[in-house]
């Protein structure tokens, strides 16, 4: 029996043959949120302490890898934004999916992704993340129109 959004999206995963990492626990989110400067938000809390993450770098069949929390910190520390926490990536590698400290919401970010996408306002919803919400999000503006699709530059007002 599903009980809530973390099962669904566990079992979506499981279906897809991702392979998962066991469960979190209180301390190390803890320890990671000391490590990073950073509270993450309950949703992300209650996933992880289900599942950290993926095994090994696998991916779902749409091409996301979902970070256990010792690669969230090995990726902050390499990263030279120190705002931005990422905790996945699609296409292995080319975009990372995260948290901006100093805005609420979800973000995407790549090497040359000035300023950083909001791609979702809830982390729940960043796990149901497609190849068509990238494509879309990164095709250009038709008839000089920017192509947000209701998602907000970092920067910019809502």
């Amino acid at each position: 029996m599903i009980k809530d959004w973390t099962d669904t999206i566990i079992q979506q995963w499981l279906t897809q043959n991702v392979k998962l990492n066991g469960s979190s626990t209180f301390h190390e989110l803890r320890e990671a949120e000391k490590s990073l400067d950073f509270t993450f938000p309950d949703e992300f809390k209650q996933l992880y302490l289900k599942v950290n993450g993926f095994f090994d770098w696998d991916m779902t069949i749409n091409m996301i890898s979902r970070w256990p929390i010792d690669r969230i910190i090995q990726e902050y520390k390499g990263n030279n934004d120190k705002n931005f926490v990422g905790f996945c990536d699609y296409l292995i590698n080319s975009h990372e999916i995260g948290f901006y400290k100093i805005r609420n919401g979800i973000f995407k970010a790549t090497t040359s992704s000035i300023p950083l996408l909001c791609i979702s306002k809830k982390f729940w919803d960043s796990s149901i993340l497609t190849p068509r919400l990238f494509i879309e999000i990164n095709s250009p503006p038709k008839n000089g129109e920017r192509a947000t699709l209701g998602f907000v530059q970092v920067g910019q007002t809502e």
